[in-house]
């Protein structure tokens, strides 16, 4: 094992030594030259390339050091890597890729938030379109807005390996590389991953009067419906929401390659929106995501509309067995018509799996529960678990309406 582990090391001595000849001494670099962007010259050998001389900064490395869990339950650090030795191949074996800040809890639940060295170099790059209208951003750190870099026509290998093509097969090359699509072509790598936690990674990514989709279009670039392995998918704190979407985007492309790439997948079961700034769900956001979700996290967005076709998602999300829909902090939600559909999906489904605020609570069931012949109907287990929210106004508005049927509901269940 000693001699393996001696081997691996002088093996990446080499490697390393030969790189920075063929880059003149001055294609390793850290996180200060980082955002100068040298040059970007790719190993053939993918796997053994380190991230430092992909050119990622030092600083965003250790975050994913530090972070990240490897198939033992450890983190990199812990298992001895370093910023030095830390390989696409290493990326490969992850199961947890983190580029946010991860505190494991007492139940062994871990709690995410965003890690200020990630989001102060992502917040720094240069985002402005070179081109306007609906071309994509090009400037030396990025590439937006490209369908063949978000589809998968281009393979994470390729980019590592060759760079940017300016085309799908193409074999012309943005010069230098685009860091930031270095980084999404190593996310893309963690093909073993079932946990990816990107949350708060482009919370310092500043709105672009030129290109009002940047942090859909940024995030497009992961391609979830490529990894096959993944559960959990923590996108929280990206300021998504905040984005225009459809015929007012400039570039509407963007927002179909966020939901049919990145939130386009049969095999995660939690998805994390939190904190978003989302206002409305339409009815294609969600509609990639398949009937094996079982936890959908809305939290902290100030949501005051939901679209008619995300209640199935809503109601698988939220059964009984584990489920869970947290739409907690949308005090605002118009509950009424497809909204209320929604919640009404996935409080018949689950009921108490459901997180609302008392706010919400109340305007649902002055609205709809108050009339029993009201659309939506609401089974009697999803109006009992929102009872405990419910006010004394509340309570005697229904009783006043219905004081039949709340009267034999009310010999069931206890108030609070």
């Amino acid at each position: 094992m000693v001699n393996a582990r001696l081997n691996k090391r002088r093996l990446r001595a080499v490697v390393a030594f030969l790189t920075l000849i063929g880059l003149g001494f001055g294609g390793v670099v850290g996180y200060e030259a980082t955002i100068a962007q040298p040059n970007q010259v790719v190993r053939a050998d993918t796997a053994s390339t380190t991230l430092l001389q992909l050119g990622i900064p030092k600083a965003v490395i250790q975050t994913m050091l530090d972070n990240s869990l490897m198939s033992d339950g450890r983190t990199p650090t812990a298992a001895g890597e370093s910023v030095n030795t830390f390989t696409v191949g290493d990326v490969q074996k992850l199961k947890t890729l983190s580029l946010a800040t991860r505190t494991k809890n007492a139940d062994g639940t871990y709690t995410s938030k965003a890690n200020g060295n990630v989001a102060d170099w992502l917040g720094s790059l240069d985002y402005t379109s070179t081109t306007g209208g609906a071309s994509p951003v090009v400037t030396n750190d990025v590439v937006l807005g490209a369908d063949y870099l978000s589809t998968g026509q281009t393979a994470a290998s390729t980019i590592l390996d060759q760079g940017v093509p300016k085309w799908s097969g193409g074999d012309q090359y943005y010069t230098p590389t685009p860091i930031l699509n270095v980084l999404m072509a190593v996310i893309n790598s963690a093909t073993n991953a079932t946990t990816l936690d990107l949350t708060g990674m482009l919370s310092k990514v500043p709105t672009q009067s030129a290109y009002s989709t940047v942090h859909m279009a940024t995030m497009a670039l992961v391609q979830t419906n490529k990894l096959t392995n993944l559960k959990t998918l923590n996108l929280g704190g990206n300021r998504l929401g905040s984005d225009q979407q459809g015929s007012a985007a400039i570039d509407g492309s963007a927002y179909y390659l966020f939901r049919s790439n990145t939130l386009t997948s049969n095999s995660v079961t939690d998805l994390d929106l939190s904190n978003n700034d989302f206002t409305t769900l339409d009815g294609n956001i969600l509609s990639g995501i398949g009937s094996q979700i079982s936890a959908l996290n809305l939290g902290g967005n100030n949501i005051t509309s939901i679209d008619y076709n995300n209640g199935s998602v809503f109601s698988n999300a939220s059964k009984s067995d584990g489920g869970s829909v947290n739409l907690a902090g949308s005090e605002n939600l118009n509950v009424s018509g497809n909204t209320a559909y929604v919640i009404a999906s996935a409080l018949n489904s689950g009921g108490a799996s459901l997180t609302l605020d008392d706010k919400t609570a109340n305007d649902l069931a002055t609205n709809q529960l108050a009339s029993q012949s009201a659309w939506p109907g609401v089974s009697s287990a999803g109006f009992q678990s929102i009872a405990p929210q419910l006010s004394g106004s509340t309570v005697t508005t229904i009783v006043s309406q219905n004081a039949t049927s709340f009267k034999r509901w009310r010999q069931r269940t206890p108030m609070h």
